[in-house]
This record gives structure tokens, C-alpha cells and sequence, in this order.
């Protein structure tokens, strides 16, 4: 096109100035408060999952050619309104995914230390795609026993179970599956509905309709991790207050990590590079994944010992996934007015201090000295408790040396 294209973009996209300003104007608007009469003139639009795009939005964009989300969910989204109208999409397929895999990691190795009995598994993983994939040979590398669950992905080859074989043999379910509402086979809402939930532990990082509000509160005996929620920002708020199935709770923020939302701006500024035709005059977009200086960890416990490779581990992973902090200030709202809570949830997401994920540190000096000991212990966090009577393959344990590294930490010199 002739003239520099107008890019309206939420205004929390991260380093939108300086990865989109170069193609035209942009006009940066909350994400919440992006609206029809903002777009009348726009040629494209990025945005992310607090803004829905449907036909009201673009009642009056008749401009636009291009619309793309810094995300990996789409669900936000109707595809079918942009298909009909030509107008291109573009997502951050993955973007997330190793944020996300790193949240789930210190989340339920934080539980297994408390509870473990009741979390160290067998573990099943319902979706295999670009999260799930990651976190089960993590957590095989780990000495987990894990169990698959992705029927779509049958026909790309994938050997692996029904939800009905999970739920019978698993004492931990996770979710990583996209937000389907059927009706169709693949549906995706309330994926436990009708099914007998006592005693199983969930992790639901996928999105809030996956687990019903009324599946958590059946879980007794079992318990929940949960960062995303059914009906948010408007959470049931008695469920959180009250506890008892909840055992983590936070803002839906598994996924924001520094590297997460570099890597799902330059996906979309890609994309809209080749949708306009345009060359940049801006360096290329660093790469999260390249060879980066490493930062120093810093134990955020403050122990100067461990007594078990396992402490050693949860200690250095809550020193970059601060689950306590996130829970703290997500149960702060409970005491909010209750017309002020669902904007007060969107602030946490909105404001939230972007992590680094694990391979971005090294531990040496004095983190280094406090988990010395513990290095060559294994972390023997295998079970042999099953909720069904059938046996599936278990998996060798690893010290915590081991565990570090493949998770991704760099152990400094001098680590004996």
C-alpha cells in the first residue's frame, strides 16, 4: 500500500512503540477500552486477550485488512467474522509456551513438597499441543510418571489415551487445551462434567471454562491449581475465599514471562510485515531463545541449607515463579467491594512484573552454597499409588543436579 498504515494496539503489548511505531502511526489504547469508533480509520489492529474481537467491534472498521493477537489463545477471537470480512489473522501460536511449562513445574513441585501423596502422580497431561508437549518430557526427565490425552491429535499420529483412562488412573490432571465450545467431539468446555472427580488433583492453565466453578467444588479429598477461571475477570468469589479445594491460586499470568511477550510481538510484527509489504529499517527483534548473559539467582527463601534435594529444587524455582506473591494479591480482592473486583483482577494481569523463565539464570555463589549439599541427592519423588488397578510405565528418578539443568538452569563454576 501507498501510505504508511494507521496500527491501533493495545497499549500493554509488549515493546509495541518500538516494533510497529516505524510502519506508520499507532495509536496505543488499553486493551480493555479498545472500541469501535477507535478503528474507524485504522488499517490494523494487535491486540491481546482482554479484547474481544466480534462484530461489534468493527461495526465501523472498514479499513482494516489486518488483525493480530500477542497471544497464544484464540478464543477471543471470531475467525469466522474476519475470514468473511478478508481481513488476515494472526496469532502467537507457542509464544508462551515454555512461560507457561515453567509455571506449571514450580507449581506442582511446590505441591509435591507439601502434599505428596496426593500430587506426585500419576500425572495426566489433556492436551499435547505446544504446552503439553514440553511439560511431559519435563516432567519424564524429572522421574514422573505422566499419561497423554489428545484425541484430535490421533490423526497426526499421537498414541495416547481417553479422558476416561486419565481420570481413572492419574491422581494429577493438567489442562493445555484450547477453548472449544463444541458442540462438536473436540469440545473443550467443562471437560470433567458428570465424571468422578473425588480425590483427583487438578492444574488448569488452559483457560477458566475448561474446569467449572462446580467440578472444583467437587473435588473433595482432591485439590486445584488454578490460574485461570471459569466467568473472569468476575471470579466466583466465594469459591476463592473459601479455600478449601483451592490450593494455588493466581491471576491468569502462567504465561507472562519477558521472553513470552518478546517472542509474541515479533510474531505479530512479522506477520504484518508480510501483510503490508514492508521493510524495516529497526534491527531484527532480539531473540529470547538465543545465548543470553545469564542472571544470578538469588534464593528467595534466604536458607543458607536444605535437608532434601526437593526443598533444594521448589526454593530455586519459587526464586523465579513467585506463586505466594501472585496468590497473595489475588486473594487481596476478596476484601475489595464487589463491584470493584473484576477491574481489580485485569489490574494484576495489566501491572504484573514479568518473570524471566528458568534458562535465563544461573546458580552460583551463595544460591550455589545453600543447595551444594543436595546436588548429587535424588529427588525420588516417585509414586506408587494408583486410583485404577492398571500400571503404566514409571520412570527413573534424577538428582537435583540433574533436575536444574533440565530445567534449564546453568550451574555456575565451582559447583563440585
Amino acid at each position: 500500500m501507498g501510505a504508511k498504515p494507521l496500527v491501533v494496539v493495545d497499549d500493554a503489548v509488549a515493546g509495541a512503540q518500538a516494533l510497529f511505531g516505524e510502519f506508520g502511526e499507532l495509536r496505543r489504547i488499553p486493551g480493555a477500552e479498545i472500541g469501535a469508533s477507535d478503528l474507524k480509520d485504522a488499517n490494523a489492529l494487535v491486540v491481546r486477550s482482554v479484547t474481544r474481537i466480534d462484530a461489534e467491534l468493527l461495526a465501523e472498521a472498514e479499513k482494516i485488512s489486518f488483525v493480530g493477537s500477542a497471544t497464544a489463545g484464540v478464543d477471543h477471537v471470531d475467525r469466522g467474522l474476519l475470514a468473511r470480512r478478508g481481513v488476515e489473522f494472526a496469532h502467537a501460536a507457542g509464544c508462551n509456551a515454555m512461560a507457561v511449562t515453567d509455571w506449571v513445574t514450580a507449581a506442582l513441585f511446590d505441591a509435591i513438597h507439601r502434599s505428596p501423596q496426593q500430587w506426585r502422580g500419576p500425572i495426566g497431561i489433556v492436551g499435547v499441543g505446544q504446552v503439553g508437549s514440553r511439560l511431559t518430557r519435563r516432567l519424564r526427565a524429572l522421574g514422573l510418571e505422566v499419561l497423554g490425552c489428545d484425541p484430535p491429535r490421533r490423526i497426526l499420529g499421537f498414541q495416547g489415551h481417553d479422558l476416561e483412562t486419565l481420570v481413572a488412573h492419574c491422581k494429577v490432571l493438567s489442562f493445555h487445551v484450547p477453548l472449544n465450545r463444541g458442540p462438536c467431539s473436540d469440545a473443550t468446555v467443562d471437560m470433567l462434567a458428570g465424571k468422578k472427580v473425588r480425590g483427583l488433583s487438578l492444574i488448569n492453565t488452559s483457560r477458566g471454562p475448561v474446569i467449572s466453578n462446580t467440578v472444583l467444588r467437587e473435588l473433595k479429598e482432591g485439590a486445584a491449581i488454578v490460574d485461570v477461571w471459569e466467568g473472569e475477570p468476575n471470579l466466583d468469589w466465594e469459591l476463592l475465599a473459601a479455600r478449601g479445594p483451592v490450593l494455588r491460586a493466581s491471576p491468569h499470568v502462567a504465561g507472562y514471562t519477558q521472553e513470552a511477550k518478546i517472542r509474541g510481538t515479533a510474531q505479530i510484527r512479522a506477520a504484518l510485515l508480510r501483510h503490508f509489504g514492508l521493510s524495516s529499517v529497526v534491527d531484527a527483534v532480539a531473540n529470547p531463545d538465543s545465548p543470553q548473559e545469564r542472571l544470578d539467582l538469588e534464593l528467595r527463601c534466604g536458607e543458607s541449607r536444605f535437608d532434601s534435594p526437593l526443598a533444594a529444587l521448589v526454593a530455586c524455582l519459587h526464586s523465579v515463579v513467585n506463586i505466594q506473591g501472585d496468590e497473595e494479591r489475588l486473594n487481596d480482592l476478596v476484601r475489595y467491594e464487589e463491584s470493584t473486583r473484576a477491574r481489580g483482577f485485569e489490574g494484576l494481569r495489566r501491572n504484573y512484573s514479568l518473570r524471566r523463565e528458568f534458562s535465563a539464570y544461573q546458580i552460583r555463589g551463595a544460591a550455589l552454597e545453600a543447595i551444594g549439599s543436595q546436588l548429587s541427592v535424588p529427588l525420588a519423588i516417585e509414586g506408587e499409588e494408583h486410583r485404577g488397578s492398571a500400571r503404566v510405565q514409571s520412570h527413573d528418578g534424577c538428582n537435583l543436579r540433574d533436575a536444574l539443568e533440565s530445567l534449564g538452569f546453568s550451574l555456575g563454576k565451582g559447583d563440585g
